[in-house]
């Protein structure tokens, strides 16, 4: 379907295995066939009817239910294509399938594709021509990916797994029920029509026994010893019992589960004769995030090694020697991080992160690797060089953790493969800090527009800062609601840095808070009660960005070096694109977000319009655009909240906003400390809004909050 997962399908890694073929390539079935199922692809005019987890409801192309011994050939066509306004083809289609089996086995592909030459059908013989994802499942939320890349060597590509020992195998083990396949193109290089559809391909599958029939019935736990053959997991079961058949023949004993634990990346918590509580990961040390930063000690040196260590589906580089932390409950929404950079540490350092739900502690340890979040190696630079320090101390931030979850940090060794973790070198006693920055505001991930011509989700973006030569410039004004008040140091919001024709693309970027006032503009006018809070100017590099939580777009950040204060209530946040010596910067803000805030009166304020500042103005309004008749809201979806774009801000709570002398109160004796504070006075706590003096602005933002904590 659309070409805005590109990201989703481009950033992973390639696994493959040159010279593994389990048949030819073979085209030779032509649409004219009836057994050709897929005759069209999508373009600018035709929706192909199995764009998967691109629609809602999502819709497959059917391959079937199947047993082991069958074959089944899926024949289709993707390719690229130029959407509708563009000028070359920047999209493709993507064919989304769905197959089901009635047991736990194994499935060899085989993905022939190529495209139409005078009427004949010649296969890519080239490397990297040919895309296929495999997943575990149909369902997006719970699917689990299996094996995904191009082609190796051309036609025909044969999907590979790398296992968890690091070994790859052409048979890719299947559990029981669905698995989905994704196929496509590359898009096209640029001044070449090689990938525009038609392109055509024959996806075989061919469903194969268990070696052990004993792993599709056993249903002892693999990390337990049993007294009868095999184990629950089939293709763990399947993998160990190749290595030693009596695990299948005879009993699953604790060489069995060793072999699992090696061979298949399972997880058995050890922790014995612990050098101190949170040696293992069942004592680990509570961490306080609330009061701010916090800086400890650390000594690892004799720990344990009782953490899981899997490089191909948890953290790439193996630790030894952990020791644990634990944060939480953590007080909103936000992002933690952990560091060990800039405070003298040495040794080499691995750092992860699981996330425990509002449990406290671990009291499953086999269930630790299904609350996995992530890790990092090396991300230190100690020597001051501008670049990482390989083998040095790292460093963490996780963005999007939960409120009143508990977050556990693992720090540990970094492990070498084949590196016994009993030899690993301790790290020398040093130190860690811990910070959270709340989200203080968030209205949820940026969603995808869906098209009327076709169905397809696409992303659209609205112009801000140049708009055209002979219109006002722009800056949408974005609407957030603040229910408890605090300290801002970053904004993160969904944007493109494609430009209208004549505009470039911009290289700072000037924002601005405002309070709203009670009463949206029906049209450009006097401002109604909106009054500028806080601005500043940043840098801005259109190459630096996160996709983060399945965002629709890039989701950019900015960074406040001096965070500003605001209180609870109504805001607007703009975000004007400026180009240095020029008047024509501009910048794309994307819709919509999935929990946006609602306009105020369906009838006057149509999703058609955006509340918006006529820069430099600085005129409350509303832009009338078009009704949109070219894109509408997903089915289900609150059309009242369309054009309300994906927005966080971070920062730190207040626990009493504008109690600067920290008496629990908001009184006279804070406004006295204000009017010492009175002028230029940077970095104050009583310049509550971040404008760099001590005001009679800060005095109203006082008597605003007068009253107890």
């Amino acid at each position: 379907m659309s070409a805005t997962i590109r990201n989703f399908l481009c950033s992973a890694a390639i696994l493959g295995m040159s010279g593994m073929a389990f048949g030819q390539c073979d085209l030779s079935t032509s649409p004219s066939d009836p057994s050709y199922v897929d005759t069209t692809f999508d373009n600018a005019t035709v929706a192909d009817a199995n764009g998967g987890w691109n629609v809602t409801p999502p819709v497959f192309g059917e391959m079937g239910s199947h047993a082991i011994g069958d074959t089944v050939i899926f024949n289709g066509m993707v390719g690229a294509f130029t959407p509708t306004g563009g000028t070359s083809a920047s999209s493709r289609d993507l064919d989304w399938l769905r197959l089901s089996v009635s047991e736990p086995c194994y499935i060899a592909i085989t993905l022939s594709m190529g495209r139409d030459v005078a009427g004949v059908q010649v296969p890519f013989a080239s490397p990297d021509q040919s895309y296929i994802s495999i997943y575990s499942g149909s369902e997006q939320a719970s699917a689990k990916s299996l094996s995904f890349g191009y082609d190796t060597d051309g036609c025909p590509h044969n999907p590979v797994v790398k296992l968890p020992n690091g070994t790859q195998a052409g048979k890719i083990p299947l559990p029981a029920g669905d698995a989905t396949f994704v196929v496509t193109t590359p898009f096209n290089p640029t001044g070449t029509t090689q990938y525009n559809g038609p392109i055509y391909y024959s996806l075989k599958v061919e469903v194969l026994a268990l070696d052990n029939g004993q792993c599709g019935t056993a249903t002892n736990d693999c990390v337990t010893a049993s007294g009868t053959g095999g184990c629950s997991d089939a293709t763990c079961c399947d993998t160990v019992c190749g290595f030693n058949p009596e695990c299948c023949n005879v009993a699953w004993d604790t060489a069995c589960i060793d072999y699992g634990v090696t061979q298949c990346g399972n997880f058995v918590f050890r922790c014995n004769a612990p050098v101190a509580e949170n040696d293992c990961l069942t004592g680990a040390a509570p961490v306080d995030v609330t009061g701010g930063a916090i800086t400890f000690g650390f000594d690892n040196t004799g720990a344990n090694t009782d953490g899981p260590n899997n490089v191909n589906t948890q953290c790439s580089s193996n630790s030894a020697r952990d020791i644990w932390f634990v944060a939480g409950p953590l007080p909103t929404d936000g992002d933690l991080k952990v560091t060990l950079c800039g405070q003298g540490n040495a040794g080499d350092s691995v750092v992860c992160m699981y996330d425990l739900g509002t449990e406290s502690s671990v009291t499953d340890p086999t269930s630790l690797q299904s609350k996995y979040i992530g890790c990092r190696d090396d991300s230190c630079d100690e020597n001051g060089d501008g670049s990482t320090d390989a083998g040095g101390p790292s460093a963490i931030n996780m963005v999007g953790v939960l409120k009143d979850h508990y977050i556990l940090i693992r720090l540990g060794s970094f492990l070498g493969a084949g590196e016994d973790p009993a030899t690993a070198a301790a790290l020398q006693p040093g130190s860690m800090t811990v910070s959270f920055r709340s989200g203080l505001y968030d209205n949820g991930r940026q969603k995808a527009c869906k098209k009327v011509a076709d169905g397809s989700l696409v992303n659209v973006y609205f112009s801000n800062g140049y708009v055209s030569a002979t219109s006002p410039s722009y800056v949408m004004a974005q609407p957030f609601t603040l229910a408890l008040g605090g300290s801002v140091d970053g904004f993160e919001f969904v944007g493109t840095s494609t430009v209208p024709t004549g505009a470039v693309v911009a290289d700072q970027l000037h924002w601005a808070v405002y309070s709203r006032g009670s009463t949206w503009q029906s049209s450009f006018g006097a401002a109604s009660g909106e009054n500028l809070v806080a601005e500043g100017t940043t840098a801005f590099n259109p190459a630096s960005y996160s996709n983060i939580n399945a965002d629709w777009g890039r989701r950019y950040f900015i960074d406040l070096a001096t965070p500003i204060n605001l209180f609870a209530g109504d805001y607007y946040l703009t975000i004007k694109p400026e180009k240095s010596g020029a008047t024509n910067g501009a910048f794309g803000i994307m819709y919509y977000a999935a929990d946006g805030i609602p306009q105020q009166s369906p009838t006057s304020f149509r999703p058609a319009y955006w509340a918006c500042l006529n820069w430099p103005t600085a005129t409350f309004g509303r832009y009338a655009a078009a009704a949109s008749p070219t894109y509408v809201v997903q089915t289900g979806d609150n059309v009242d909240k369309f054009y309300k774009p994906a927005l966080r801000l971070k920062g730190v709570i207040s626990a009493c906003f504008g109690d600067i002398d920290g008496s629990g109160v908001v009184d006279s004796g804070d406004i006295a400390f204000a009017l010492l504070d009175f002028g230029p006075c940077a970095g104050c706590p009583s310049d509550l809004d971040g404008s760099n003096e001590t005001d009679f602005g800060d005095i109203a933002l006082i008597l605003l909050s007068t009253g107890p904590c």
